[in-house]
């Protein structure tokens, strides 16, 4: 499951992204988009964690901001 997560702290690490997710599941990947900094994309291997991940910590403080969370919608 592809996870978009904005309004970041800017002092967010990849480290710190993958401990966070990782206590609802195993995380493939973190991938936080320099360019465009407060935003980021975890993979996680099973959808039903992600879910759960997103339910959880959708609005929740992380490093003083509150982040949005939701799944990540491909362009076609």
């Amino acid at each position: 499951m592809h996870i978009f997560i904005g309004n970041l702290s800017f002092a967010a690490k990849e480290g710190d992204i993958r401990n966070l997710f990782e206590t609802f599941g195993a995380v493939e990947s973190v991938n936080i988009k320099k360019k465009s900094k407060g935003h980021a994309f975890v993979v996680m291997s099973d959808a039903t964690a992600g879910h759960n991940a997103i339910a959880a910590l959708t609005g929740q403080s992380f490093m003083g901001r509150p982040i949005d969370i939701s799944i990540r919608k491909f362009k076609r």
